[in-house]
């Protein structure tokens, strides 16, 4: 089914459950179109990963675990450079650590050119150098419970998008990251979808601001194609979010009975996922995507999954498999509007002691799962594990300890690394690299 058909599903379907005359009468009743029809995941490949694929996120924090010459404890940057084909930098809207909003004459040194170029010259010290680098712009807070921005109106005003010295100041970063001319891929924003069901200073829903971040992202994809149209622009979305909080919410909305069905997920491609990809109808319409960035950090408590990363009993890997069920259709496989897959982050962010051994699995689970999606590349979401010792000073503690709840990461974010804090590899890093 071409995407135009797919893009019409339940429009009309809440509007009909109000159409009630007050003679009882319900009028005219919209015809719904059938459901698309989704092919089939490929299931009979292991997913293995080739060089070009494979990117390796790294910050300031990993160079402990990286030296010259070293792959015994540690690695080289000669075997980052020959296992892997690019270099993944997430860099924030605004560096989060101080403020989620720095005064707009402070905020160039925060922003993602300024951080990404120091990184670089410090990776180029340490001998580690890509000709290819992907820059991931998180917008929101790493407590995924508000924006990062550069303060206006001396910070009185919330942030939303709708605000045009927000949009301006946004659209500015993103150019400048552009002008650079470091990034061969630029993701705009990540797990954005979030942001649909967060909730303002007022107690309202955000589903409103989503769509002003909607034409926002219109806006700085068109920026950066100004700048340099051979940079692959695409923005960012959480699959965990979309498949256990979108499709049950739109279920619930349209009355729809299968909460993880096809219904429920073109219900929900359609109000966050497919108004990102273009805007304009007919022979107007202009495409903003070059391929769709999926974060994979599944809620590992919830189904299918309920603690498990995978399974030796075929039935249960097979139900563990039904969480990637609707990929195709948000990409749009089998269409003329098909998009490539960039896996920007993926993690199995179990907060246990189990959960560095079941990343491994988790890994496998996935190459499996999208290994006929055309994986444009994908990473991990840490090269290494922060340490955590001693309590009064460690790299971990940045990251997690913030008086301001949306600043801090969840305390499983220190324990994402490929690499333990000593260097040592984990089982992640040999199913990653798996050669095909």
């Amino acid at each position: 089914m071409k995407a135009p058909a797919r893009s019409c599903l339940y429009a009309l379907a809440l509007a009909a459950a109000c159409t009630l005359g007050c003679d009882g009468d319900p009028g005219e009743q919209p015809v719904l179109e059938p459901p698309p029809t989704v092919p089939p995941l490929a299931l009979d490949d292991p997913g293995h990963l080739t060089v070009e694929q494979r990117g390796v996120t790294i910050d300031a924090d990993d160079l402990s675990v990286i030296a010259p010459g070293n792959d015994r404890v540690g690695v080289s940057p000669s075997t980052l450079a020959d296992e892997f084909g690019l270099l993944v930098l997430n860099r924030p809207y605004v560096d989060w650590r101080a403020t989620r909003c720095p005064p707009e004459a402070e905020a160039g040194p925060t922003q993602p050119r300024a951080t990404s170029e120091d990184l670089l010259d410090r990776f180029a010290d340490e001998g580690i150098s890509f000709d290819r680098v992907a820059v991931n712009v998180p917008m929101l807070a790493p407590g995924r419970r508000a924006l990062l921005y550069v303060c206006f109106d001396e910070g009185a005003r919330e942030a939303r998008f709708d605000v045009p010295e927000h949009r301006r100041e946004i659209i500015e970063a993103y150019v400048d990251l552009a002008r650079a001319g470091i990034a061969k891929w630029i993701t705009v924003g990540l797990e954005m979808n979030q942001y649909y069901h967060l909730v303002g200073e007022d107690d309202g829903r955000l589903i409103d601001d989503y769509s002003n971040w909607v034409t926002l992202y219109h806006e700085i994809y068109q920026a950066i194609k100004e700048v340099d149209d051979g940079i692959r622009v695409g923005p960012g979305i959480n699959w965990a979010v979309f498949h256990r909080r979108t499709m049950p919410e739109l279920a619930n909305e349209l009355g729809l009975a299968d909460p993880v069905g096809v219904e429920a997920a073109a219900a929900a491609y359609n109000r966050t996922v497919r108004p990102l990809l273009s805007f304009g109808r007919g022979a107007a319409r202009v495409r903003t995507a070059d391929y769709l960035a999926i974060s994979m950090i599944p809620f590992d408590s919830e189904d299918p999954w309920r603690g498990e990363a995978a399974s030796e009993d075929e039935a249960r890997q097979t139900e563990m498999y039904q969480a990637f069920r609707w990929l195709p259709l948000v990409l749009g496989t089998g269409t003329d509007e098909a998009l490539p897959l960039v896996l920007p982050m993926i993690d199995w962010a179990e907060n246990s002691g189990a959960a560095a051994v079941k990343k491994g699995p988790f890994m496998q689970t996935l190459k499996t799962a999208t290994s006929g999606l055309g994986v444009e590349w994908a990473a991990w979401r840490r090269l290494s594990t922060l340490p955590d010792e001693p309590a009064e000073a460690n790299p971990c503690r940045k990251y997690t300890d913030n008086a301001d709840p949306a600043l801090r990461y969840a305390a499983s974010y220190c324990n994402a690394g490929m690499l333990s804090e000593s260097g040592e590899r984990r089982t992640v890093w040999d199913i990653f690299l798996a050669d095909p």
